[in-house]
């Protein structure tokens, strides 16, 4: 990510671990420090998800982090995210997951 007309680098989005055959992908994302707090995910996520859900045709996407990230917990609600899973064997490990609604 980079302001418009600039190419000052923000930080980095995409979309990968994308399935075909079950319609889902994960969503990552990282800002460098100095550009935390300003709102830009809130900016760009919603971009994203409606590229995953329009263009790709996802079902369903999801986030793996942290549950100590509550920044990033927090920013992922925003965009209608609900906790999806606990990772049993690894309790610093939660999924967030977003399905398509039907329009």
């Amino acid at each position: 990510m980079t302001p418009k007309d600039e190419s000052k680098l923000l930080g980095t989005i995409c979309l990968w671990k994308i399935s075909k055959d079950e319609a889902k992908a994960e969503i990552g994302y990282e800002l460098l420090p100095e550009n935390h707090g300003k709102g830009i995910m809130q900016e760009v996520i919603p971009r994203v998800l409606q590229f995953g859900f329009e263009e790709i045709k996802l079902e369903m996407i999801e986030a793996e982090l942290s549950p100590r990230n509550l920044k990033s917990v927090r920013l992922l609600e925003k965009n209608n995210f609900t906790l999806a899973a606990v990772n049993e064997e690894n309790p610093d490990s939660v999924v967030y997951a977003l399905k398509r609604t039907k329009s």
